[in-house]
C-alpha cells in the first residue's frame, strides 16, 4: 500500500501532458500508451486534445482494424502477445492520417516466433 499516491483524472492528465509536448515542445506526434480499456479509450481519451494515436491495452481486444474517433487511431494487438500490431501513418503539416495497418498472429511467424523476424 502507497500511503502518499495522488490518483488523478487520466483525461485530465493526459491532456495536461499531451499539450505539453505538442503546444510546449513542438512534437509532430503524440502518441499515447493507455492501459484504460478499448471503451475508455474511444469514449474518453479520444476527446483529449494534442493526441493523435492511442495504442491501448488493459481490455486485451485484438483489433483487426484501427478505431478512428475524435480525430485519433486506436490500435490494440490483443493480449499474451498473440499478435503484433503495425501501425503506418502519414504526417503531413501537422494532421495525422492512417496509411496501413495490420494484426499479425504471432504464431505465423513459425517456431521462432516475432523474435525469428
Amino acid at each position: 500500500m502507497v500511503d502518499d499516491a495522488i490518483l488523478t483524472d487520466p483525461y485530465e492528465a493526459a491532456g495536461r501532458e499531451a499539450y505539453k509536448l505538442k503546444v510546449e515542445q513542438g512534437c509532430d506526434i503524440v502518441i499515447c500508451l493507455s492501459h484504460l480499456g478499448t471503451m475508455a479509450e474511444v469514449m474518453g481519451l479520444s476527446q483529449v486534445p494534442n493526441i493523435d494515436i492511442i495504442i491501448g491495452g488493459h481490455s486485451h481486444d485484438a483489433l483487426f482494424e484501427p478505431i478512428q474517433d475524435g480525430g485519433k487511431i486506436i490500435v490494440q494487438a490483443g493480449e499474451f502477445g498473440m499478435y503484433l500490431g503495425e501501425l503506418k501513418v502519414d504526417v503531413i503539416n501537422g494532421t495525422v492520417a492512417l496509411k496501413s495497418h495490420s494484426t499479425l498472429r504471432c504464431s505465423d511467424f513459425g517456431r521462432a516466433g516475432i523474435h525469428g523476424f
